[in-house]
């Protein structure tokens, strides 16, 4: 059975569960995975330039290959971003971002960015629809991401 995690946003009163793509990007799932060994709470954004795409900010990872990398992301995948971003000291970005609705893209304004395909949405596809759009109209909202265990 695959690892799971859970993006819960408990202000909104919902939470998915997504398995990891193991067998498709191993080295990125173990650098989640570690990463959750206590949940990360923060902020989840919406994407400006990536269509219905929701995200939040990631601890620097180590060097990462690129694994099941993908620019076209479909309702429910979730990547794992590692660019140079256009940060005032030239740092690097990372982020999880979670789409949830068709039209997503990796294009942002350094250009065309992969994303490691680190998991899938399995349950609740629905709900983060509706938090996607209630991101959208009300601004940022306090997300917990966390480890299934068992």
């Amino acid at each position: 059975m695959a690892r799971r995690i859970k993006i819960s946003f408990p202000d909104l009163g919902m939470e998915v569960l997504a398995d990891l793509n193991e067998e498709g990007a191993p080295d990125t799932c173990e650098h989640v995975w570690k990463s959750l060994e206590k949940p990360v709470e923060g902020p989840f954004y919406h994407g400006h330039e990536t269509g219905p795409e929701i995200f939040f900010m990631m601890p620097a990872a180590p060097d990462l290959p690129n694994e099941a990398s993908t620019v076209f992301p479909i309702p429910g995948d979730i990547l794992f971003y590692h660019y140079d971003g256009q940060l005032p000291h030239g740092e690097k970005v990372y982020d999880i971002g979670v789409y949830y609705g068709r039209g997503g893209k990796g294009l942002l304004a350094v250009g065309w960015t992969p994303g490691n395909l680190v998991a899938t949405v399995t349950e609740d596809l629905q709900k983060l629809q509706q938090a996607g759009r209630l991101i959208s109209n009300k601004g940022p909202q306090r997300a917990i991401v966390s480890r299934v265990e068992g």
